[in-house]
């Protein structure tokens, strides 16, 4: 047998390969700097050097599911991609394009519902008096990353209905 036998067309595109990488950076980005706690007036005082905390998007349930979100459109998205005759009840890119709408939908909800902190199992309510509650660096990657991903997914079924 030749090796051409074996061989087989790929319909992935680049935007299928960037919902990938999007999604993959929404998950890395995920574990870090996400939300963050500050102290001000008697609080930072007592809070010294471990001020700010910062919580990982796992920590408050719309960072972890608006990530999950984008990691089942972009799976969804490589199944329409790289498994073509799998069936599923919808159109993979439609599924594709709802989760991630949804993953995008879902962090910026995480940006108005800050959860309480956790500092060595000691919990900082994030609405406390003296407690400034806010959004690290890694929110704010996940956000676009989840922008770029639902992007992609359109641009790619676009291009995929040709």
């Amino acid at each position: 047998m030749s090796a051409q036998s074996y061989s087989r067309r790929s319909s992935a595109g680049p935007f299928d390969v960037g919902v990938l990488i999007a999604a993959g950076f929404a998950v890395v980005f995920s574990l870090a700097r996400y939300y963050s706690y500050d102290a001000t007036g008697a609080r930072k005082v007592r809070c010294g050097a471990i001020c700010p905390l910062y919580n990982s998007a796992w920590h408050g349930y719309f960072g972890w599911f608006g990530v999950l979100l984008i990691v089942i459109g972009a799976l969804a998205v490589a199944t329409a991609a790289w498994a073509p005759t799998v069936r599923l009840p919808l159109p993979a890119r439609t599924i594709a394009l709802g989760c991630v709408g949804l993953g995008l939908v879902s962090t910026v909800a995480a940006f108005f519902l800050i959860p309480a902190g956790d500092y060595l199992g000691f919990p900082v309510p994030s609405d406390a008096p003296g407690v400034v509650a806010g959004h690290g660096l890694c929110y704010w990657l996940v956000l676009a990353s989840a922008g770029a991903a639902l992007a992609m997914v359109a641009l790619g079924s676009k291009s995929a209905a040709r």
